[in-house]
């Protein structure tokens, strides 16, 4: 038999009657001895009453903050037990759940990051039933119980002895805690798993699962809003549990998973969710997991399952290795240019091997090459591989990434055979020996490139012949770039033994390239024009040095936070805008500018699915189509195509909450720059007919109208589609509301942010207008969100 868990309940005294309903309401688990409760009023006779609610707050294995301003107020339960409680929830010792009972202002509260009873935000005492209030509030509790187990490795207490703590470590413990992106989703995701738990105990006492079923289906249906899986979900079943994402190409995004039957981390990669209807793109997905199997090469990442299906998710299942890509440890300088070489000739061997069954990889680069915790390379995505049953390339005539890819995977997929692999390699090996991103020089002349990367004369001969742009004059084979390879390690590692002051200088001069290389980058993606008079806004580098860490390229961290969503009365553009109320949503990341007509070009050209982007419209005043407008936003989409291009991209569009908040930040602003009135050097927008633009401006052309988060064109432009449906709002919706599903009777799109059409008042950034789903107006275009990268 288990000991009950201990539970405490902080609570101030003025509240003891709710205290007392919500014992009542969590009898069932104390008479099944689950939990055994202890608060300020079970003191003994002769017991020192701080003494012993110390002992008590250090045994618990919960612990209940029971909110209220009177909570708030008292230095007992707030600068004493709730601060204690936090510091065994950060060292995971013990589950803190904090339980809204009365409203109060406690989003500020340092426990305000916490997972809140009742789940919808509201206070028990704001419930027009207590009854179901307090249901919800002992529905979380048994779940939060009932996940305990190994989760949490505190001590354990019978009859106030402690005995030993679990086998599980708390490191392994965190390893297999998903990241989930906000509270919902973790409430959810418990939710669906302690549903599991019980459909388990009906199957094994031969009971029917037929309701429990239809709710683990119900809750899977809100976890999957919008048609995606994040962290916290689980395929096949419960069995594979998604901890983390760790990777996004054009076609997939890679998990790192806990197999339950296994009991190990695995790999899952799952197909985009917009290419699951395309039978071209799931032959080609699992045409790679096949490949991979076949050849099982000690420097292929291993396949354990070739094929999955879920709910409309594909995917398949890989050996998780972790030390991550070969870019990102050249880039961190956690490897020599000699180890980098020596993962290249490791790689070359499964090449190899590859081209002697028939197989072509065609996408061999830097983040396609895996290292284990030894540094033992492992080739991956294999999602462009030619075999015998391929037909060629894809329907734009191109294949592979951008520099890396050969000129022929490029213009002519068919004819790509072995030697598109060592051009690839060849370029991936330039890489590790100029250790930083490579600049767009290599391919305007890549002889003259070679001869400027610090290797023998014999080593720049290989290069020079292996990426020779016609087929026929490289380098005949994978296996004689490796052997020219081998010989350059052995030196690199003689040049890596030189001393520091050398070592640095030459580290200076990488660091140095690889900003000059961004920068040509960021100008190839968006257009010179637009950007030749652009410079940072003062309240970037921040963002911008937050951004290499957590976000994807192109992309601006939003740390978590508390604002004041909508407008007071007097400055209320509509009363669409009303009530204000403080609303806190998690971290995320956003595009630091609208996407634009390049950007968007990209999927269209990328992608070959009915449901993918689509191209947009050519009318009057429509970017698309029109020469010159790369670098403005790309406009006249409606909003499925706006969702559709996000997801391409494994992200989202934002919720109206997160894109007021990475708008105006806490402070409440009027206007994403502050509170000074628009003015041309701010936004692209109407202010007076004299000066009124008549179509849209290149992204980032106003960075002094920058946010507070370093975000760009916040205001004007082109409005900005979010995943809201156009409606009141819902007063008791206080972390991160979205109404991602139709209210009755309403068809319109919620957007934000002013275009180039607007006036002033249009510009705040508390403004709500709309569109029909379905409008492909001039002056609506959009920006995407994802969860940082962990």
């Amino acid at each position: 038999m288990h000991e009950p868990i201990d539970v405490f309940f902080s609570y101030a005294q003025q509240d003891e009657a709710l205290r007392h309903e919500l014992e009542k309401h969590l009898a069932v688990l104390r008479q099944r001895e689950v939990i055994r409760g202890w608060h300020r009023g079970r003191v003994g006779p002769g017991e020192e009453r701080e003494g012993a609610a110390a002992a008590a707050l250090d045994r618990a294995r919960v612990i209940l903050l029971l909110v209220s301003a009177d909570y708030l107020a008292s230095e007992d339960c707030y600068r004493v037990e709730m601060e204690k409680a936090l510091e065994r929830h950060r060292a995971r010792t013990a589950r803190v759940i904090p339980v809204l009972l009365r409203a109060s202002d406690w989003h500020d509260a340092p426990f305000a990051q916490l997972a809140a009873l009742p789940a919808e935000g509201r206070p028990v005492t704001s419930w027009p039933n207590r009854d179901e209030a307090w249901e919800h509030v002992a529905r979380g509790i048994r779940l939060a119980i009932e996940q305990l187990g190994p989760r949490i490795a505190g001590p354990s207490h019978a009859r106030g002895t402690p005995v030993s703590r679990s086998a599980a470590p708390a490191s392994a413990a965190r390893a297999l805690t998903p990241a989930y992106p906000d509270a919902a989703t973790e409430l959810l995701s418990r939710q669906i798993e302690a549903a599991r738990a019980r459909r388990l105990e009906l199957t094994k006492g031969g009971f029917t699962t037929a309701e429990i079923d239809r709710e683990i289906v119900a809750l899977r249906r809100q976890l999957r809003e919008g048609g995606q899986v994040r962290e916290g979900d689980s395929l096949e079943d419960g069995r594979y549990l998604l901890l983390e994402r760790v990777g996004r190409g054009g076609f997939a995004v890679v998990w790192k998973a806990h197999d339950r039957v296994r009991d190990e981390i695995v790999a899952v990669k799952a197909l985009h969710a917009n290419l699951a209807g395309d039978p071209i793109a799931r032959e080609r997905f699992f045409r790679g997991a096949r490949t991979m199997a076949e050849l099982n090469h000690p420097a292929v990442v291993r396949v354990l399952e070739q094929r999955g299906e879920d709910g409309g998710h594909h995917y398949f299942v890989m050996e998780f290795i972790a030390g991550g890509d070969l870019r990102k440890a050249v880039l961190s300088n956690r490897i020599s240019s000699a180890e980098a070489l020596a993962a290249i000739v490791g790689v070359g061997e499964a090449l190899s091997a590859a081209h002697e069954k028939g197989f072509v990889h065609r996408d061999v680069k830097p983040a396609n090459i895996l290292l284990d915790d030894d540094g033992k390379p492992r080739l991956s995505d294999f999602d462009l591989v030619a075999a015998g049953d391929t037909t060629g390339g894809t329907r734009t005539g191109a294949l592979g990434t951008f520099v890396y890819a050969s000129p022929e995977s490029m213009n002519r997929p068919q004819d790509a055979g072995p030697r598109a692999d060592v051009y690839s390699l060849a370029i991936t090996a330039l890489f590790c020996l100029y250790r930083a991103d490579l600049p767009f020089d290599v391919l305007r002349d890549v002889d003259r490139f070679i001869d400027s990367i610090p290797c023998s004369a014999a080593t720049k001969a290989a290069l020079k012949r292996a990426t020779a742009l016609e087929p026929e004059k490289r380098l005949g084979s994978v296996a004689e770039l490796c052997e020219a390879l081998r010989g350059e390690g052995a030196r690199a590692g003689e040049r890596d033994q030189a001393p520091p002051r050398e070592r640095t200088a030459r580290a200076g001069g990488r660091r140095a390239r690889a900003l000059v290389a961004a920068g040509a980058l960021v100008l190839a993606s968006l257009g010179v024009a637009g950007w030749r008079a652009w410079r940072l806004p003062a309240s970037s580098p921040p963002a911008l040095r937050t951004l290499a860490q957590e976000c994807p390229a192109g992309m601006v961290f939003v740390p978590a936070g508390t604002f004041t969503m909508g407008s007071p009365s007097g400055e209320g553009y509509s009363a669409e805008e009303l009530p204000p109320r403080e609303i806190t949503v998690s971290a995320f990341c956003m595009h630091q500018t609208e996407v634009t007509v390049a950007q968007y070009r990209q999927c269209v050209e990328e992608t070959r699915s009915g449901l993918a982007c689509r191209v947009t419209g050519e009318d009057r005043g429509c970017n698309w189509g029109e020469n010159g407008m790369d670098a403005h936003p790309v406009n006249c989409v409606d909003w499925q195509q706006a969702d559709t291009y996000c997801a391409w991209l494994g992200a989202r569009l934002p919720t109206e909450a997160e894109w007021e908040y990475a708008a105006r930040g806490r402070d409440r602003r009027t206007y994403p720059w502050g509170n000074e009135s628009p003015r041309p050097a701010l936004a692209s927008a109407q202010f007076a007919s004299a000066i009124s633009p008549t179509r849209t401006s290149p992204v980032g052309s106003h960075p002094e109208g920058a946010s507070p988060f370093g975000l760009l064109d916040m205001a004007g432009n082109v409005y900005e589609w979010t995943q809201d449906w156009y409606a009141p709002y819902d007063p008791s919706a206080l972390v991160n509301p979205v109404r991602s599903t139709r209210p009755e009777n309403v068809s319109r799109r919620v957007v934000r942010g002013g275009s180039w059409r607007d006036d002033a008042p249009r510009l705040r950034a508390a403004h709500r207008a709309w569109y029909e789903g379905s409008d492909r107006g001039r002056t609506v275009g959009f920006r995407c969100v994802s969860a940082p990268q962990r």
